[in-house]
């Protein structure tokens, strides 16, 4: 399948999964209950089904969701043996009805406070960054990466980022959003979902005119 095909096909998924939650016109719903949003955004997950863009930059595609061992939380695996855990406060899906594949979901995050201590170089480090990279155990027994030795890790052991705040916006492969570099620095988490989808639909409105 070559990328134009691939693409073609992503999309298509997409909006009939958009169409399951809201299927005519524009519109924006939102969800706040935990196992409402785990509902919601369980049918947009596999590989290549999405790709998540994260608060401070970079992407994955989440392959599945769940409710998390921390309270309040949920967490995305992104490869075997690694998540992605989040506290989410609302998640907001934007339907654009004059190019449904424009679509998009925009998690918005609650604080959620570092799990282990550090020294001042890492503190900062987590700061800038408002994520902290972790070695789990097994049930939420978190340490730093690299502090256990490697015969006392546990085969259930599992890397995991753990994001501080900010938003995860998913879009599909082939979309406006995912096929601009810039967006991978995160700019999304400096807009409200309302001004995200503005752009998107007027650089939409600009190609369909073209």
């Amino acid at each position: 399948m070559n990328s134009s095909d691939f693409h073609t096909r992503a999309r298509s998924l997409w909006v009939d999964t958009i169409n399951q939650f809201a299927s005519d016109g524009d519109a924006t719903i939102s969800w706040d209950d935990i196992d409402d949003i785990v509902r919601v955004m369980s049918p947009f997950m596999g590989s290549n089904k999405n790709h998540a863009h994260l608060p401070t930059g970079g992407g994955f595609d989440f392959l599945s969701v769940r409710k998390s061992v921390e309270r309040g939380c949920i967490e995305f695996q992104v490869f075997s043996g690694s998540a992605i855990i989040a506290k989410p406060r609302r998640l907001v899906l934007e339907r654009l009805a004059s190019d449904p594949a424009q679509s998009f979901l925009m998690l918005e995050l609650d604080d959620l406070p570092p799990a282990v201590a550090r020294d001042d170089e890492r503190a900062e480090r987590a700061r800038a960054w408002r994520q902290e990279e972790l070695l789990d155990l097994g049930g939420g027994d978190y340490v730093e990466r690299g502090s256990v030795d490697e015969e006392d890790i546990p085969d259930t052991a599992r890397n995991v980022v753990r994001l501080f705040n900010g938003q995860v916006m998913l879009v599909t492969k082939g979309s406006i959003w995912n096929g601009a570099s810039v967006t991978y620095s995160g700019v999304h988490d400096t807009e409200t979902h309302s001004e995200v989808r503005k752009v998107i639909q007027e650089i939409s409105d600009k190609l369909a005119e073209a």
